[in-house]
């Protein structure tokens, strides 16, 4: 039997005890009252009405802090300390539609100076020897420091699977962005990643433009609508080159001076050996400086990750590049020319269409080259390809095949629309101005041969023959023109249109 059962039994007793009682009875009543009022527990006895208090114990009058001769006084007094939003269901516990049961419930109640304690009470019904409901017993007690510790560990429960969530998240974050070929994947993988870490209510991330003098949007989430871009003077983390929190509305970066919202904001700038590489931006929830403290290491760690992943994007980029593009002219080089055609070449036979493939070779660059030295070899060339990419629409591919000699692709061509690409292409070289040191360079001339899929070839390597064929043709009809493949040399000077 409980302490509670037995406390209860001896409470019934002393109760319904008649006066002149037997010795042994006023003993256990005295055993009882030495026990309930020396210890912090509450014991009580009342009616199943609550209409009369037969005896409560003193702890009461120090756990609700109310005295106990206002409850014998008012059974029901107990119950306005009951916290409001546990007050419902205390009640039904007490007694649930009319039938009184044992019960077992935790409740909060309200003490007057206005703290709060967790209480479990129990109770069941006492019975006569008719086996009628004469008597409630039961026993409260304070569990706050259980339930405050039970909290904790569950909050940190709570903290530490939303940290492993978080964690997880970043790592698949990251992974994908090892993978990205493209920046505008990078931008949609962050976005739709961070909205889901949830680190704050919102946020962006900007990337550094290659002239770097404005950082581009690249994702954003959350809903608050921030900048679409940043100048490197309108945030002080790019400035001082390290995180900054504002300390007032007043001390906002300027980019976010416009934007209505909280102003407990994070920037990040992202820093590599090269100088920043990108800003991270995140506007923090409206809570403890306990939790912005956590939120802003994990922030920091994330724009850790970010930069590593975001860095390693822009040397694979650059590799790529290194690997397609010509160092001094900046086109394409052979073998992306290469990769390219073939491309070019099925996509033309699905649609039934044609390719030109269009040799450009420099006149008498050797000589050019021995009498001016490389320098000014190397300054033609450069503007050679300038003119070329200029001289070519954003579907054209423009490439150095190799030494002075270039290469372009043109989708859908015809004859007549490559004669005059041809005859344009001649004019601009010749009207082309080299200057090395403040000195202009002596003119300078092209020849070009032009071939095309599938007429002269369904191989990229008969193509490619058929245009160096021309434009060796077109070399020994004189320089300084152009000719199609398997064609009559033209006069001088290109054709006539």
């Amino acid at each position: 039997m409980t302490i509670a059962n037995r406390l209860a039994q001896i409470m019934t007793a002393i109760s319904w005890r008649k006066p002149g009682g037997t010795a042994e009875l006023r003993e256990s009543e005295l055993r009882f009252r030495q026990v309930t009022e020396n210890i912090r527990e509450v014991f009580f006895l009342v009616d199943p009405g609550l209409t009369r208090m037969f005896y409560i114990s003193p702890g009461y009058q120090e756990l609700w802090g109310r005295s106990c001769e206002s409850l014998y006084a008012n059974p029901k007094s107990f119950i306005d300390a009951i916290h409001v939003d546990d007050h419902e269901r205390a009640i039904k516990a007490f007694a649930p539609h009319g039938t009184v049961i044992p019960f077992d419930v935790d409740y909060r109640i309200v003490r007057p100076d206005e703290t709060v304690r967790w209480i479990r009470a129990r109770g069941f019904p006492i019975r006569n020897e008719s086996g009628d409901i004469h008597r409630f017993a039961g026993i409260a007690e304070d569990v706050t420091e259980r339930k405050n510790a039970i909290d904790q560990i569950t909050r940190q429960a709570q903290t530490l699977e939303q940290s492993n969530r978080r964690l997880s998240l970043l790592g698949e974050m990251t992974g994908l962005l090892q993978t990205v070929v493209r920046i505008e994947e990078a931008g949609a993988i962050i976005g739709g990643y961070m909205a889901q870490i949830r680190v704050g209510d919102s946020g962006a991330f900007y990337l550094f433009k290659e002239s770097r003098n404005y950082l581009d949007l690249l994702a954003r989430w959350g809903e608050l609508k921030l900048a679409n871009s940043v100048a490197p003077d309108e945030c002080w983390a790019l400035r001082r080159g390290q995180p900054y929190r504002p300390p007032s509305a007043q001390m906002r970066c300027k980019h976010v001076q416009g934007v209505e919202g909280p102003s407990v904001y994070l920037c990040l700038p992202m820093m590599t050996d090269r100088g920043p590489l990108g800003l991270l931006h995140l506007v923090l929830t409206d809570e403890s400086e306990a939790t912005r403290e956590d939120e802003a290491r994990f922030a920091q760690r994330i724009s850790e990750q970010l930069g590593l992943a975001l860095a390693n994007f822009k040397l694979r980029e650059a590799l790529r590049l290194e690997a397609m593009q010509d160092a001094l002219t900046g086109l394409y080089n052979r073998r992306f020319l290469e990769i390219s055609l073939k491309r070019e070449f099925a996509r033309a036979a699905r649609e039934k269409n044609s390719v030109a493939v269009i040799m450009v070779d420099v006149d008498h660059f050797k000589h050019f080259n021995d009498a001016h030295g490389h320098e000014a070899g190397d300054a033609a060339l450069r503007q050679l390809g300038k003119v070329l990419i200029e001289h070519c629409r954003a579907a054209d591919l423009a490439c150095r095949f190799g030494g002075e000699e270039f290469a372009a692709i043109i989708p859908s061509a015809t004859r007549v629309g490559m004669t005059v690409w041809a005859e344009r292409l001649l004019g601009r070289v010749r009207d082309m101005r080299v200057t090395l040191n403040g000195l202009i360079l002596p003119q300078l001339t092209v020849s070009i041969g032009i071939a095309f899929f599938p007429e002269h070839g369904e191989k990229t390597e008969d193509v490619f023959q058929a245009a160096d064929q021309a434009l060796y043709a077109a070399k020994d009809a004189g320089r300084d023109r152009f000719l199609f493949s398997a064609e009559r040399p033209l006069p001088a000077g290109g054709a006539d249109l």
